[in-house]
């Protein structure tokens, strides 16, 4: 699967019990990826997570 270099993407992992949403952003000279996962409490959209990813 490819991915456009510096937008967001919508992603979704799925298993067979639940699914995952996120979004996928790949600078242009990136190296590699890392998965920042995180409990509920708080959305993925905000401004300290966005931060921190």
């Amino acid at each position: 699967m490819k991915f456009p270099l510096n937008e967001d993407c919508p992603v979704s992992i799925e298993s067979k019990v639940l699914r995952l949403e996120g979004i996928l952003h790949i600078p242009t000279y990136s190296k590699g990826i890392i998965l920042f996962v995180h409990g509920s409490g708080s959305s993925r959209l905000s401004p300290r997570n966005q931060y921190v990813a």
